[in-house]
């Protein structure tokens, strides 16, 4: 919103974005800061865009959707594919006013693969399969076995780390803006980079709201960030 609002017109809304270890560790290279099932909801399923001015859904982890994207050192290059929910209510809100709105997850190269081989295997699906005798959710017992694994890194959470590259365009002027936001583990309040990215702002709402600090109701974020076109 705030990259929009530094144009007169936008008509196109590209964002990357992912919560990441800093340092990765072979075999995963990832590390896990929130439900294990958050994850897999987002990576099994549709995503919702739009494209050419209509809201669209957008199968997860095809690879024609894949690219590789660039960032500013330290973080380098990173994958970039669909996952689910990124958009949250966006497209329903400018269904007609954007021609073009999507939203890319970012992991460290390697782990697109690894996560498309568990899906053709079946791992992601919910419906109980029989197992000598016994129904189980294969997605399920990916949950249990992966789940502590991908949480052992936890222990060096100041590996964390959290990258976004949001974009907005107008073709009207050819004007671009572009911001890169890079978070990391903060040691003053031992917070990880995905905690002050998407939890500060929740949690600091209703308290502000409740003190006056904010105005009651629904506004939407006032950004203190300053910008540029580009």
């Amino acid at each position: 919103m705030y990259a929009m609002s530094l144009l007169d017109e936008t008509d196109e809304i590209m964002m990357w974005d992912g919560g990441n270890p800093l340092h990765p560790q072979p075999p995963f290279n990832y590390i896990l800061t929130f439900n294990i099932a958050g994850l897999t909801n987002e990576y099994y399923g549709v995503a919702n865009f739009i494209r050419e001015g209509r809201v669209v859904e957008v199968p997860t982890f095809k690879d024609e959707d894949y690219e590789i994207v660039e960032f500013p050192a330290p973080i380098g290059k990173m994958e970039a594919f669909v996952a689910g929910g990124g958009t949250s209510t966006m497209p329903w809100t400018f269904e007609g006013k954007l021609k073009t709105l999507w939203n890319k997850t970012l992991r460290w190269p390697g782990h697109f693969a690894e996560w498309q081989a568990y899906m053709k295997a079946g791992l992601l699906e919910t419906e109980p399969i029989d197992v000598n005798g016994t129904k189980v959710s294969p997605r399920d017992v990916l949950h249990t076995l992966l789940d502590p694994k991908l949480r052992l890194n936890l222990a060096s959470r100041t590996s964390s780390s959290c990258a976004c590259w949001p974009r907005a365009a107008s073709m009207a002027d050819r004007r671009k803006c572009c911001f890169v936001l890079v978070d990391r583990f903060d040691e003053a309040t031992g917070f990880t980079a995905m905690e002050r990215t998407t939890g500060w702002m929740d949690r600091s709402r209703p308290f502000s709201n409740a003190r006056g600090v904010t105005p009651r109701g629904v506004n939407r974020p006032r950004s203190p960030c300053q910008g540029r076109s580009m």
